[in-house]
């Protein structure tokens, strides 16, 4: 399976309630967690060296060691689940050779080797593109679920104590767009203010989060990709939802968290997350 997360989702937290829960379906030696090498300089022997580790096999010093290894555990066993995290970091031609090695083991223990692949846009294209032969075909996709009311009070709770009632939380959903990053400085707000704080003084700060900055600056320097983001800026709704969205540009946005997909009576479109990510995509990108 893909779990597909877009920017500021696959975290610790997340990864962690996955695992807590294989565990209960799978028991503690059956779950398996590894995360690609980061660096852009390790080798083929260094990278599978380094995942082997990870699932506490020492003997594997190459590619062959560790599909022989992963083989040998599942065979030695009813169900082995194995999630691969943050799958794009690092040496992308390696992460091709473990998705075409994911997609060997998957075919050869269909019922007996259980994957969970996390990733975003790099995914998706293994899975989508090049038709029959693309590396990740085989496997179901699935969206990392959107917050709900429920969710944003329970993180209200565990993060700051906070006791939120339901409007307080149905507002503070819509004025961070669901998005997990900008929901956690919007409580974080609401933890050091004791007077009562409107929308506007919750957007105010959210149009000035760094990671919104960060998202939006690459696309100021391309003269073509600012202009028609202007453009769009100015409208609610983009584009009709697609599992593979074609145009590359709005497919950036979507994957950099900065779009989301919305079901308006029936018809699920992409539209901007939050007015704050509008406002603070205007202000960077310096649109008229």
């Amino acid at each position: 399976m893909l779990l597909l997360t877009q920017a500021h989702w696959d975290e610790p937290p997340c990864r962690d309630a996955i695992l807590a829960r294989a565990r209960q379906l799978y028991s503690d030696a059956n779950v398996l967690h590894i995360h690609p090498p980061v660096s852009l300089s390790v080798d083929s022997e260094s990278y599978f060296a380094d995942l082997g580790k990870q699932c506490g096999m020492e003997c594997v010093k190459k590619e062959y060691d560790f599909e022989k290894s992963l083989k040998a555990r599942v065979e030695k066993t009813d169900r082995l689940f194995l999630l691969v995290s943050r799958f794009e970091q690092g040496v992308p031609s390696l992460g091709k050779q473990l998705a075409s090695m994911m997609r060997d083991i998957s075919e050869t223990y269909p019922n007996h080797f259980h994957l969970v692949l996390c990733g975003g846009k790099k995914l998706v294209a293994l899975k989508y593109e090049n038709n029959d032969l693309s590396l990740l075909n085989f496997a179901t996709v699935e969206h990392w679920p959107e917050l709900g009311r429920a969710e944003v009070k329970a993180l209200g709770e565990h993060r700051f104590e906070l006791d939120l009632d339901d409007a307080t939380a149905d507002e503070l959903l819509e004025v961070s767009g669901g998005h997990p990053q900008l929901l956690d400085e919007c409580l974080k707000l609401k933890n050091k203010n004791s007077r009562p704080l409107k929308s506007t003084d919750f957007i105010e700060e959210l149009t000035q989060w760094y990671a919104l900055w960060q998202s939006f600056q690459p696309f100021k320097k391309e003269q073509q990709a600012r202009q028609v983001i202007c453009e769009w800026l100015k409208q609610d709704k983009l584009a009709d939802w697609q599992p593979y969205i074609q145009n590359e540009l709005l497919r950036e946005l979507y994957w950099e968290n900065l779009l989301v997909k919305r079901d308006n009576n029936g018809k699920h479109e992409l539209e901007w997350r939050c007015d704050a990510v509008r406002m603070a995509g205007k202000t960077i990108l310096m649109c008229g």
